[in-house]
């Protein structure tokens, strides 16, 4: 205590009274202690005004808690003055004196100011989210469990399930693990995700409504309310389910065991915003953050996002521009796994955009579809698959597909010639049945174009990336007289076919 003024130290106590069992004697536990010394101080008050929240006569408090959202927090407040140097107020009110002038203001009782941030400080502290700038916290009505509209598809049925599962950290994810190998095994559907909404749905009562609260200081001294939401809990769930099935689409991600899961659905806003805005930074996705430990590219998409969740807003065109750029550029990562979040992070943000205008996109692949940037994107698949065939077990080059994409998503006619031609040899060392195959596969998906549309200079849009991704997920495991027929058995030498 040395060095400590005696005011500003906190002191605690127990009391023990002899030859007497008791269980507790920790008395700042103790409520009805509590009560007592609430009655105590508040009639040793002497400076007395409304409350502006209750109406009452009380005692004023004259400063407000801090450290709302966690003990690491500044000494920002939601309710402060600061009238007495700058004078901003001069000549608005009767007075200037720091002691009572600010009364005039606002009055806020000691005792309800006390409650009013404890209860904040108590939910927020209890499941609200706090990350790199990020606070939020939702809550219903009588503080039962619900999803929380920022979760991944896989983190709602987890929620439910009331398992252990990290979904938010990559850092102990096994880097040497070659994802192809992996099998669907706990493969979650959005069949899955709508029985556990209507789950959450039958615990709620008819007038139960939730809470959706977020808070950010632009100073150390200053917190602010930056978004309040009031709606019916019925409707919540609505809309996270809306959210997550005009998103739909293939997700991946590592459990806590490191062991590979897919899901049907869209991954969290965190991860939404890592793979629009992130970087490849030792093997993770990561998004840069400032001198103040905040993050503004996470705190930006929580702000953008969290209409098009909560009230069923369109989806902002920027980041669907930006995720396609990202997805557009396989050579910006080094991990494969990273650029398949990308890739189907941007597939759900198009599959949404193109949703609101009224066009309607799935998962499974649409051979019909005579969009052309979808049918390009189907052909880059194709080169693609066909020159994998080539590889070598573990082999992990980059493909000329990968190569070019972002060129061919720009000229895409020109570069197309440019992929056809450097994959020839490839297409020349496959069995003589596979290759027939893929050269009908070309010649089928070339001939779906519309006149004039394939030998067009226009850049392709986003869509290409939904035709290239259903187009790889379809020959992942191409079937022959109903038998999966592996990258291996379709590698032939040239002495075989010759022979």
């Amino acid at each position: 205590m040395l060095g400590v003024r005696i005011e500003k130290a906190f002191v605690r106590f127990r009391v023990y009274e002899k030859n007497v069992h008791q269980e507790e004697t920790a008395i700042w536990l103790d409520k009805e202690t509590q009560q007592c010394f609430i009655k105590y101080y508040l009639s040793t008050a002497k400076n007395k005004d409304l409350c502006y929240f209750t109406g009452n006569i009380e005692l004023t408090a004259k400063t407000n808690p801090v450290k709302i959202r966690g003990e690491w927090d500044t000494k920002a407040s939601l309710i402060s003055s600061n009238d007495d140097s700058n004078f901003t107020y001069r000549g608005r009110f009767k007075t200037k004196d720091k002691n009572n002038g600010y009364n005039e203001a606002l009055s806020v009782g000691y005792e309800t100011s006390q409650k009013i941030h404890n209860a904040l400080k108590w939910i927020i502290r209890r499941q609200g989210f706090i990350r790199d700038g990020v606070c939020l916290v939702t809550w219903e009505s009588d503080l039962k469990e619900l999803p929380q509209f920022y979760e991944s598809a896989v983190g709602l049925l987890t929620a439910l399930s009331n398992k252990d599962e990290s979904l938010w950290d990559s850092e102990d994810v096994l880097f040497g693990e070659s994802e192809a190998d992996h099998s669907d095994t706990n493969y979650a559907t959005a069949r899955d995700l709508n029985l556990a909404i209507d789950g959450y749905a039958k615990n709620i009562e008819d007038t139960s409504h939730m809470v959706i609260l977020a808070l950010d200081s632009a100073s150390p001294g200053r917190l602010a309310i930056t978004y309040y939401r009031e709606l019916e809990t019925s409707a919540y769930l609505k809309n996270i389910r809306q959210w997550q099935e005009s998103c739909c689409w293939r997700q991946e991600y590592f459990d806590k065991d490191k062991k590979y899961r897919r899901y049907e659905g869209i991954d969290s806003i965190k991860e939404i915003a890592k793979a629009v805005y992130g970087t490849e930074k030792e093997k993770l996705l990561t998004l840069p953050s400032n001198s103040d430990g905040k993050c503004p590219l996470l705190i930006s998409a929580f702000d953008r996002l969290r209409p098009c969740i909560i009230d069923g807003e369109p989806i902002p065109p920027d980041i669907v521009r930006t995720a396609v750029m990202k997805a557009s550029n396989p050579l910006a990562y080094e991990r494969e796994f990273n650029y398949l979040r990308v890739l189907h992070t941007a597939c759900s943000l198009i599959k949404k955009y193109y949703l609101e205008k009224g066009v309607i996109f799935n998962m499974v692949l649409d051979e019909l579809c005579t969009d052309r940037s979808y049918l390009f994107g189907r052909l880059l698949a194709v080169a693609e698959k066909i020159e994998r065939c080539t590889f070598d077990k573990g082999e992990t080059r980059t493909t000329n597909a990968e190569r070019y994409m972002r060129q061919f998503s720009q000229t895409p006619f020109r570069t197309w010639k440019i992929i056809r031609r450097n994959t020839q040899t490839y297409l020349n060392r496959l069995k003589p049945g596979s290759r027939e195959y893929y050269k009908d596969l070309y010649g089928k998906i070339e001939g779906q174009f519309e006149p004039g549309c394939f030998e067009a200079k226009n850049a392709l849009d986003g869509k290409f990336l939904l035709g290239y991704d259903c187009q790889r997920e379809v020959l992942k495991f191409r079937k022959k007289d109903n038998v999966i027929v592996s990258d291996e058995e379709e590698i032939t030498t040239i002495s075989e076919e010759e022979e």
